[in-house]
C-alpha cells in the first residue's frame, strides 16, 4: 500500500500464530478509511482468536494487483477473503477488487481452486442484494455471533467447495446464496452480541493516518434507542448497549503507555450512564479526547468543560432539520431553545469551532421550507456563538438517502436537479452572504448511494458488473 507500512504502526495485540489457515480482511476503500473502522479491527482479533492467521488489506484505484498490507502476499492464495462492506457504494470497489486480485467477481464462476469470499458490515446486513451475485456468503449480523463457526468451517479439512459452503449455511447470521436465494431477504436473521462486556472493541493498530490521527478507538455503546425515521443503526442494530464506564478505563489504563489520544465511537455516545465520569478520567490522566456523536440535549455543562479540557476546539451536532416540529416528525424532538442553549453555553466554555450537519430532501416535506429552516436556523446559531466569542460554524447539508429497515424505505429521493439547487441556495446565502462555511456535496454520489440502498438483486447487479467491469461512469449508470 502506497506511503503505509505495518512498520509505521503500533500494534496493540501480541503477534499470531501463523500456523492457521489464511483469511485476508479487506476494507474496500483507503488505508485511512479502513483503519478508522473499529468492524476492521474487530473482525481481526476474533478471526485470531479462532485460529486464522489473519492478515488486511485495502483498495487502491491504483493496484492492479491486489495484495495483503502485512506480508504482500496475492489476494487469491488466502482460503478466506473476507470484505467489510458498510458504505454501499464500496460494492464497486468489491468488485473491482476480486477481478484485479484473479477471483471471478461472480460466485457462479468459481471453481475448487477458488476460495470463500465473504461479505460483511451493515451495509450488505441491511441490503444483502448488493452481494448476492458476488459473495459466496454474507454475514446478516454481527460478527462476532458467527466468526468462531467461520473459522471451524474454513479450517475444516477434506470438505470440497460445496460442503464447505453447506458447514457455513448451518450457522444464523450467515447467508449463503450459492446454496439458493433468500424468499425474503429483510427476513434474514441478524443475531447481535447482548452483552458488550463480554467483547472488548476496540484500535488494535495505531497509526497517524486514520481519519482520527492516530486516536485510540473505543466503541462504548451499540445500536441507538431514539429509532430517527431516517437512521438505519437503530432499525437494524437494534437497541442501544453500552459498554460499562468501568471497562472503558481499564481498557485505556491497559494501554495507557502507548496512546495520547483516545475517540469514544457509537451511535449514542452522549447516551452512556457513565460519559462524565470516562471523560473526566481520560482529561485526569492528560489525555486528549473526542466522541464521534452527540446530541445537544445531553450537553451537561459538566461534560462541555471535559471536552474542552480534552482538547477539543470544536462541537459536532446534527440537528438534521432546522424546523422543531420538522425534527419531531423525523424523530428528533430537539426543541430549538435547547440547541440554541447548547450553542450558547459551547461558545462561553471556550469552544471556537461549530459544526453542524443538516438534512434536504426528507420526505414529506417542502423542499423550500427545509431551506429556509436551516438558513433561518443557523443564522440565530451564528448569532449566538458569534456573540459567545466562537469564530468558524462550519455546515454540512447532505441529501437524505433512504434506507432498508427505516419507515422511510420506499420513499423516493428528490431529484438530483432539486438537491443541488436547494444546496447552491444555501450556501449562497450563509457563506457567500456571511461568515458559515459550507462544503460543497456530491449529489450523484448521494443517489447511488440511495439505490444501492434498497434497489434489488435484479436491478442493481447489472450496473454494478458494467461500472466496476465495463469501466462505465456510475454517474451514467445509476442517476
Amino acid at each position: 500500500m502506497k506511503n503505509h507500512s505495518p512498520d509505521k504502526e503500533i500494534r496493540l495485540l501480541p503477534p499470531q500464530s501463523q500456523t492457521g489457515p489464511g483469511a485476508v480482511l479487506i476494507y474496500p476503500n483507503s488505508y485511512s478509511v479502513g483503519m478508522s473502522s473499529l468492524a476492521l479491527h474487530q473482525v481481526y482479533r476474533h478471526f485470531a482468536d479462532a485460529g486464522l492467521s489473519v492478515q488486511r488489506a485495502f483498495y487502491d484505484e491504483a493496484e492492479t494487483d491486489p495484495r495483503s498490507f502485512e506480508m504482500r502476499e496475492p489476494i487469491f492464495r488466502f482460503p478466506l477473503v473476507a470484505y467489510s462492506l458498510t458504505y454501499e457504494p464500496d460494492i464497486l470497489h468489491i468488485v473491482r477488487h476480486l477481478n484485479r486480485s484473479g477471483i471471478p467477481p461472480l460466485w457462479r464462476d468459481r471453481d475448487e481452486q477458488c476460495p470463500v469470499v465473504l461479505v460483511g458490515g451493515l451495509g450488505v446486513a441491511a441490503n444483502p442484494a448488493l452481494a448476492e451475485e458476488f459473495a459466496d456468503v454474507i454475514c446478516t449480523g454481527e460478527g462476532e455471533m458467527v466468526i468462531p463457526h467461520i473459522a471451524a468451517a474454513i479450517s475444516a479439512k477434506d470438505l470440497n467447495r460445496k460442503s464447505r459452503l453447506e458447514k457455513l449455511a448451518e450457522q444464523e447470521g450467515l447467508y449463503v446464496p450459492p446454496l439458493g436465494f433468500a424468499e425474503n431477504r429483510f427476513a434474514l436473521a441478524y443475531p447481535v452480541v447482548t452483552d458488550l462486556e463480554t467483547c472488548p472493541c476496540h484500535s488494535l493498530f495505531l497509526t497517524p493516518d486514520d481519519e482520527f490521527g492516530g486516536a485510540f478507538l473505543i466503541e462504548v455503546s451499540r445500536g441507538c434507542s431514539h429509532r430517527c425515521k431516517f437512521c438505519l443503526v437503530s432499525h437494524r442494530v437494534g437497541q442501544v448497549r453500552f459498554r460499562s464506564g468501568s471497562s472503558i478505563c481499564g481498557l485505556v489504563n491497559e494501554y495507557g503507555n502507548r496512546i495520547r489520544k483516545v475517540g469514544l465511537m457509537g451511535a449514542a455516545v452522549s447516551d452512556h450512564p457513565d460519559l462524565t465520569e470516562v471523560a473526566e478520567y481520560l482529561v485526569g490522566k492528560g489525555l486528549s479526547f473526542s466522541c464521534s456523536s452527540l446530541r445537544a440535549d445531553r450537553l451537561t455543562d459538566d461534560l462541555l468543560a471535559l471536552l474542552r479540557k480534552g482538547g477539543n476546539q470544536t462541537i459536532t451536532l446534527a440537528p438534521e432539520s432546522g424546523d422543531e416540529q420538522h425534527r419531531r416528525d423525523l424523530g428528533k424532538p430537539i426543541k430549538d431553545l435547547v440547541l440554541f442553549d447548547a450553542v450558547e453555553r459551547a461558545g462561553k466554555v471556550g469552544f471556537s469551532k461549530l459544526r453542524f450537519y443538516w438534512l434536504i430532501g426528507t420526505p414529506n416535506r417542502d423542499l423550500e421550507g427545509e431551506i429556509d429552516a436551516i438558513i433561518g436556523c443557523c443564522r440565530e446559531i451564528e448569532r449566538i456563538f458569534m456573540v459567545g466569542g466562537g469564530c468558524k460554524i462550519t455546515c454540512i447539508v447532505s441529501p437524505w438517502v433512504p434506507k432498508a429497515f427505516t419507515p422511510f424505505a420506499g420513499e423516493s429521493m428528490a431529484s438530483a436537479g432539486e438537491i443541488r439547487r436547494a444546496i447552491r441556495k444555501i450556501r449562497r446565502v450563509l457563506a457567500f452572504r456571511g461568515g458559515i462555511h459550507v462544503p460543497p456535496q456530491s449529489v450523484w454520489e448521494a443517489q447511488i448511494e440511495g439505490i444501492l440502498s434498497v434497489r434489488d438483486r435484479d436491478f442493481v447487479t447489472s450496473r454494478i458488473l458494467r461500472v466496476s467491469l465495463g469501466g462505465e461512469e456510475a454517474r451514467s449508470v445509476f442517476c
